[in-house]
């Protein structure tokens, strides 16, 4: 049985509309039910009686209408007993689903989750289950649960996406990553979190969001327009004000812009986009690189380009790696 069905089916024991084919297989759930229900939490025990006294007290009133109904008395205690056995269950059943809602769900219906991966040189666009849009960038993994709770939209991002948060203040959207959380409302942001690299980003175009994480040293709440970069290793961060949205967005239309990016930042992007393998002389990863790479351009034109601005030349050895060599940005 489908959490929806069970869900209607509750509510109409509760009102009283159950068919008798509709009680026959609310039954049955309630027995799977109380056989994978065993833990209570004393916590709450007092708001659990009410409700189990609720319950309970509607079940007796449904026994008592059945004695009352009923005025032959070889059926009587038949009916009686069905009434007192269904009580026994129903009892349970009703008392666990509304006192217990989130961890049952999480047992009785299990959440499916779902992931879904680009490869290297690929975007890949998804709409998710409230509606909001996501692109991921290349070599990029996204898990997200195939109905969200009510009380937050969780997804898990390994790489890069671009994200359109369906607006929902009642059910804030966090994206977990290695070494970072990002908590909106509803939202257009970026966060790029490839294991790999140095560092995590979270760059924010409209809206606010909160940044954090276990191995970051603080938190953060970014405007519009500012970008957070988070260092993997120590977790210290900054914060950019006034970022170039439109190179940050560059690469969901399929380019690439770098804005006085590091070397070895590019060259991480560009295995990613080309799935390639780039290794850059040592001197050189720390240079500053300022271009823009088309959706037309090839891997060769676009080394091309950065041999020539650091006044060296690209080597490609027989198991087709590129070798950047050059003076450097002295």
């Amino acid at each position: 049985m489908k959490k929806e069905e069970f869900l209607a089916l509750t509510d109409k024991y509760l009102a009283g509309t159950l068919t008798g084919q509709e009680e026959l297989r609310f039954l049955e759930a309630c027995e799977i039910l109380q056989n994978r229900t065993s833990e209570w939490d004393p916590a709450t025990m007092d708001e659990k009686l009410a409700v189990k006294k609720r319950i309970f007290d509607r079940i007796v009133e449904e026994v008592h209408n059945a004695e009352v109904d009923n005025v032959r008395p070889l059926n009587s205690k038949p009916r009686f007993w069905r009434y007192m056995t269904a009580a026994s269950v129903l009892l349970l059943c009703a008392f666990a689903f509304y006192t217990f809602r989130t961890s049952l769900q999480s047992r009785f219906f299990p959440v499916q989750m779902i992931t879904i991966t680009s490869q290297k040189g690929k975007l890949l666009k998804k709409q998710l289950p409230d509606g909001s849009a996501v692109w991921l960038n290349s070599e990029s993994t996204l898990c997200f649960p195939e109905e969200f709770p009510d009380s937050a939209r969780y997804i898990t991002l390994t790489g890069e996406a671009y994200f359109e948060v369906v607006h929902n203040p009642k059910q804030p959207f966090v994206i977990h990553t290695q070494n970072l959380d990002t908590r909106v409302l509803g939202t257009h942001f970026l966060v790029k979190a490839y294991p790999s690299d140095a560092q995590s980003k979270v760059t924010l175009l409209s809206g606010r969001v909160a940044v954090s994480g276990a191995n970051v040293k603080g938190s953060a709440v970014l405007a519009p327009l500012q970008e957070l970069t988070a260092d993997n290793a120590s977790g210290q961060f900054k914060i950019k004000i006034k970022i170039d949205s439109t190179s940050s967005m560059a690469w969901a239309s399929g380019k690439l812009s770098f804005r006085k990016n590091p070397l070895s930042e590019v060259i991480s992007d560009l295995e990613r986009r080309f799935n390639t393998k780039i290794i850059a002389e040592a001197h050189l990863t720390d240079c500053l690189i300022y271009a823009d790479v088309l959706p037309g351009d090839t891997l060769e034109s676009v080394l091309d380009q950065l041999a020539i601005s650091l006044e060296g030349k690209i080597i490609k050895d027989k198991n087709n790696q590129y070798l950047i060599t050059g003076k450097g940005c002295q």
